[in-house]
């Protein structure tokens, strides 16, 4: 009796080794399924990822990308997007929160025949934080699509004189418009606007010129310079 006992349990020993070197492992399921290494099945269970606080994550020791762990700081799941070496935690119900819209607070200086950065101080909403107030860029956050725009204005620009209005990545210009006043103008406003497939980590800014001799002012109403930008997808 004990022979045949031991002869059943290796028998099925050997079964279970052979389905998992096959297909994977399966909870609650016969045959997983073969593209999984675990395949469970539940009517009224899930799943728990190890949880952790936030600090407790920023310390794991080289983790692989794409692991994922449940922030309990927040009450949300997180996942390594980066390398063993440099990993960059990110808030999967987050990632498409990337969208900002930013103003320019008072008045600003703009020398003549001069490209200069325009310093968008004044947000208005910035999900994920991806757009920086102090140094006035946005970090591209995720891989993907993303469009931008931008309308800056400045007072009293000559007639016949150009505006250029650009939108730079990491200093390369992708979007350009230059145009001029046909009329004597109060305020002159240029726009630019571009859709972009970007990398995570890349710089987006807003450059001007006016090309006159002297100095001018941008408009002291928020509301005529802006930059936005969002991930289509």
């Amino acid at each position: 009796m004990k022979r045949k006992i031991l002869t059943t349990a290796i028998a099925l020993l050997l079964y279970a080794s052979t389905a998992m070197a096959q297909g994977g492992v399966g909870i609650n399921q016969l045959t997983p399924d073969p593209s999984a290494a675990l395949d469970i099945v539940s009517e009224d269970q899930g799943v728990l990822l190890p949880r952790l606080t936030t600090s407790a994550i920023q310390i794991i020791s080289l983790p692989a990308n794409g692991l994922l762990v449940y922030n309990i700081d927040d009450n949300s799941i997180y996942i390594n997007r980066g390398t063993p070496t440099t990993p960059v935690w990110n808030n999967v119900g987050e990632d498409m929160k990337v969208g900002f819209l930013v103003y320019m607070d008072g008045a600003m200086l703009i020398p003549g025949q001069t490209q200069t950065v325009v310093e968008f101080n004044n947000i208005q909403f910035n999900d994920g934080g991806h757009y920086n107030p102090n140094f006035f860029y946005y970090v591209v956050p995720y891989d993907g699509v993303y469009q931008f725009n931008t309308g800056v204005t400045i007072n009293g620009l000559p007639i016949g004189v150009d505006w250029l209005i650009e939108i730079l990545v990491d200093g390369q210009p992708m979007a350009s418009s230059v145009s001029s006043p046909a009329g004597n103008n109060t305020d002159f406003i240029g726009s630019a606007s571009v859709t972009l497939k970007l990398t995570a980590g890349k710089r987006v800014y807003v450059l001007v010129e006016h090309r006159s001799q002297g100095s001018m002012f941008l408009s002291t109403n928020y509301t005529r310079n802006w930059f936005s930008g969002h991930r289509l997808y």
